[in-house]
């Protein structure tokens, strides 16, 4: 074999090992993403979306408006969100920047799961909100139920009704 072949043969069998390495790798971070994905799912749904509906449902039995959803934010990351407005009258979505929310959003990539609370986005007022990120051992009963009313205090403060 020729000193050309040698280093080409050589070349290409580095290039093929380096893109297998690649490739495996992305696969092992896809699968790793989600796995943390389907971790977060059950978790919301087995956890944290039980105790977001009861406090929607006594938001809405107080005469808020209140509404849980389930979906994506604008980069694809899942999450689960508790949206209120705390005063009788007004309906959910038809004024955004009126609504207070809670949510957890899934960081597959990072492996973390962010706790937003965003209590007052109303315009001409002093925006409020909280962000933290955890693993996904922080979506658990005593966390969100600790979350949630540190959330509303705020809300309530944020709106003068406490």
């Amino acid at each position: 074999m020729s000193i050309f072949d040698s280093v080409m043969k050589e070349h290409e069998e580095n290039t093929l090992r380096e893109r297998e390495e690649e490739t495996k790798k992305i696969e092992d971070e896809i699968r790793k993403e989600g796995s943390f994905i389907i971790r977060f799912t059950e978790a919301t749904e087995n956890i944290a979306r039980p105790i977001l509906d009861k406090f929607a449902s006594d938001s809405i039995d107080y005469g808020y408006a209140a509404e849980v959803e389930v979906g994506l934010d604008g980069r694809g990351n899942k999450l689960v969100s508790l949206r209120i407005i705390p005063e009788a009258g007004p309906i959910i979505g038809n004024t955004p920047d009126n609504e207070c929310v809670y949510l957890l959003k899934c960081l597959a990539k990072e492996q973390k799961v962010e706790h937003c609370s965003y209590y007052e986005q109303r315009r001409g007022k002093k925006p409020g909100s909280k962000k933290s990120k955890y693993g996904i051992q922080s979506i658990n009963e005593d966390v969100i139920k600790r979350e949630l009313k540190e959330f509303f205090k705020a809300v309530l403060a944020a709106r003068k009704t406490i």
